[in-house]
């Protein structure tokens, strides 16, 4: 059934008034770090209702969860709950420090999944750019995984989840080629700076090294003229998932560079993401076009 331009404005209108956010919650303490995340929650929520846990860009060494947080707007729009997480940058910790901080938000997550009525039944795990290869290895790497356990008391945090879908914006999966490769990108290379071991904490860091085993379904969004991070890495990416019989999808956007899509692009993409996600977990969450008055204010 088509949706017309009314119901659309409607639904986006409705969702400030739908949604309880709380942001800025301590999901870890490090020494001289507190990484914090925000809860978009929306009222009434049941266990149809999928959860979301999304990481930004910035090649591991700038932006921010708040800079990034439009790319999740059709999540709202679908009334999904959405954790939007940040992590530690250059400056902050090199390789693979934001890796450790994506799986302690995830076990954060599984840990006060009961307390916010999150439904990790239906988790997705996305991102964009670096975020997407924060997403690919949040979504892949076992829960034995040292990097798993650099979170602090196992009290606050529950089991590595394994998310039912993982959503893949351009990002890296094969950070050796970027940092020692043909294709070297400076801005990857600075998060190794300093790193005793840079070969081998790529190799680590990089899912299309160590993915030998079926894993998530995979869907991944890739301008084939990108030119910070090459469209080949995701046909190499997806090629390996194919050899291991792993579900997965690869979305080509012709003539398009790194996440600079056109409207009639960008949304092809979503309308793409969000087809492969429900065939996954099954129907979404319309959005509340009549909802406005359950609503809750947000805490404070």
């Amino acid at each position: 059934m088509a949706v017309s331009g009314a119901d659309i404005e409607e639904a986006l209108s409705s969702i400030p008034f739908d949604y309880e956010v709380s942001p800025n919650l301590t999901y870890i303490r490090r020494p001289d770090w507190e990484g914090r995340l925000d809860l978009f929650l929306p009222a009434d929520r049941t266990r149809a209702t999928p959860t979301l846990v999304w990481f930004h860009g910035g090649g591991f060494t700038q932006s921010s969860k708040e800079q990034e947080l439009l790319y999740f707007l059709p999540y709202l729009h679908r009334r999904w709950s959405v954790v939007n997480v940040e992590y530690r940058l250059v400056g902050r910790a090199s390789a693979p420090g934001a890796i450790a901080d994506g799986l302690c938000a995830m076990r954060w997550v599984a840990a006060h999944a009961a307390q916010h009525e999150l439904q990790l039944d239906k988790l997705v795990v996305s991102g964009i750019s670096a975020g997407g290869t924060l997403a690919l290895v949040a979504g892949t790497t076992p829960g034995s995984s040292p990097l798993a356990a650099d979170c602090g008391p196992p009290s606050d945090f529950g089991q590595l989840p394994v998310p039912r879908v993982i959503v893949n914006w351009f990002g890296p999966s094969d950070l050796l080629d970027l940092i020692a490769g043909p294709h070297r990108q400076s801005q990857v290379a600075r998060w190794f700076a300093g790193v005793p071991n840079p070969i081998e904490v790529a190799t680590l860091s990089s899912p299309i090294k160590y993915i030998r085993a079926p894993v998530p379904p995979v869907i991944t969004i890739h301008g084939d003229a990108d030119d910070a991070v090459p469209y080949e890495q995701s046909v190499a990416l997806h090629r390996l998932l194919d050899q291991i019989g792993s579900p997965n999808k690869l979305v080509r956007i012709r003539g398009a560079g790194h996440g600079d899509f056109t409207p009639e692009q960008a949304s092809h993409a979503y309308a793409t993401v969000f087809g492969y996600v429900n065939a996954a977990i099954g129907p979404r969450a319309m959005p509340p076009h009549k909802g406005m008055k359950g609503a809750k204010p947000a805490p404070r």
